[in-house]
């Protein structure tokens, strides 16, 4: 469909939103698919006018995992 894309950002934001919310066991797990949803998106749409927030999203996931 046509919101595919708008969808697609809305679910990593909402996944986002879950891991940072969650207790402190699921956080690690929870930002991994934050993760996971973030490269699933750039594939699917490299240049989105959405990639400039979609990017801070990862980064700040990817320090989650990494601590």
């Amino acid at each position: 469909t046509k919101y595919k894309e708008q969808l697609q950002m809305i679910i990593l934001k909402a996944r986002f939103q879950e891991a940072y919310q969650s207790v402190d066991e699921k956080k690690i797990e929870r930002f991994r698919e934050v993760v996971d949803e973030y490269y699933s998106f750039i594939n699917n749409y490299p240049d989105s006018p959405n990639r400039k927030e979609a990017d801070n999203i990862f980064k700040i996931a990817q320090k989650h995992v990494e601590e």
